[in-house]
């Protein structure tokens, strides 16, 4: 009997410990989460656009020669090469201006009657060229032509410096978001707009004749090649979001 009454007390504030265990803590401080949500929105994109007039211009042209022998349509092509450049040259075109494109030699087959058919060797030699008199495309192909050039890979046109255009076509883009912008909230029956975002992107594009010919020769009174330059689009683009700031009004389904 005795030992059961000193070992009384003992399991009593065992109990207790595990009681006291069982039961969740209380936080220090209570927290709250409170979902954020974000303003309601407008999103538009805008765009502008100017036309511009090229200012120089680019042509890609070059020789080719065949023979049975490799080393003869090298020879033969370095000879018609040479010459269509020193035609560059002379018709105002600096180095600087004079590019090599590209050289390729290469086995030529003809393909008939389900037959190949060894035909020689093909040298191709490419330059492109810089004409920064613009005016003078036409007359620099003719020469390079007469010279010697018998494969033309494209003409295309640039402009010098577009910086004007691209922020004249900039800020009509940003007057065509704002214009969308106000509208959509007039529509919408929203009394206030504010702008939140702006991203800004701007390019232009380029325009020529993108063509490829292939000549045999020509004679001395060649007509002059018409070399249309037209005009060039510089656009810009931007995306605006906008906050309702107030009047805001109820969607009802």
């Amino acid at each position: 009997m005795n030992i059961r009454f000193q070992f009384a007390p003992v399991a009593a504030l065992l109990l207790g410990f595990l009681l006291l265990a069982a039961v969740p803590a209380k936080p220090a401080h209570a927290q709250t989460e409170t979902a954020t949500v974000s303003a309601p929105e407008i999103v538009v994109s805008g765009t502008g656009e100017v036309m511009v007039k090229p200012d120089i211009a680019y042509i890609s042209l070059g020789v080719v020669s065949r023979n049975k022998l490799p080393s003869v349509a090298s020879n033969a092509n370095a000879t018609q090469t040479t010459a269509v450049i020193k035609s560059l040259k002379k018709a105002g075109i600096a180095d600087a201006d004079i590019r090599t494109e590209g050289y390729s030699l290469v086995a030529d087959y003809d393909y008939a009657n389900n037959k190949r058919t060894f035909k020689g060797y093909a040298v191709r030699n490419t330059v492109s060229v810089t004409v920064r008199e613009i005016g003078k495309a036409g007359k620099v192909l003719d020469a390079a032509l007469l010279a010697g050039a018998n494969n033309v890979g494209g003409v295309s046109f640039d402009i010098a410096d577009a910086t004007k255009a691209e922020e004249e076509a900039l800020q009509k883009a940003v007057a065509d978001a704002t214009r969308q912008a106000k509208l959509a909230a007039k529509a919408a029956g929203i009394e206030n707009i504010r702008l939140r975002q702006l991203t800004v992107g701007a390019s232009y594009e380029g325009g020529g004749a993108g063509y490829e010919r292939n000549y045999g020769g020509f004679a001395a009174n060649l007509a002059p090649t018409p070399i249309q330059i037209g005009r060039q689009r510089v656009f810009a683009t931007v995306t605006a979001r906008y906050t309702i700031i107030g009047g805001t009004p109820a969607i009802t389904p």
